[in-house]
């Protein structure tokens, strides 16, 4: 079932080295993109998933679920690699993204788009406004 494929994307998760080229703690999405009150959206950048290649299984947490910042909620599995995902701000998932979970390579069509991971209520505004969270550009800068 679902809390089995969890838990073997989990261990390939800690199997799978990071790559070198990127921060090993990455900001999933652009602060103040995806941010409506205090409700964030989080998913990955296009960017994170052309380097993965073709999705295949995305681990979502549930709804109640809480994570603070930097916390791995889920892992994306990938024909090359499994990644674990982080939260780029401390909260409680509120939703999960039914459509992924049913089609997983929506990810690689539209990431920053309809294929957003899980929904977050923000325990605390003011981590939004943290220097570790990267805006468009500065993430940008990173990858290129």
């Amino acid at each position: 079932g679902r809390g089995q494929r969890r838990e073997q994307a989990k261990a390939r998760a800690r199997q799978v080295p990071e790559p070198r080229d990127r921060p090993s703690n990455p900001s999933p999405n652009p602060p103040g993109k995806k941010v409506d009150g205090n409700i964030g959206t989080v998913g990955i950048t296009d960017h994170a998933q052309a380097e993965l290649g073709d999705i295949v299984y995305v681990d979502f947490p549930s709804v109640g679920d809480s994570f603070d910042a930097k916390e791995s909620f889920g892992a994306v599995e990938s024909v090359k690699a499994t990644s674990d995902v982080y939260m780029p701000v401390g909260g409680t998932v509120v939703e999960v993204n039914e459509a992924v979970d049913d089609d997983p390579e929506m990810v690689n069509k539209s990431a920053e788009g309809d294929a957003w991971f899980i929904k977050i209520e923000v325990a605390d505004a003011s981590e939004l406004e943290s220097e570790e969270l990267l805006d468009e550009a500065a993430y940008k800068a990173l990858i290129e």
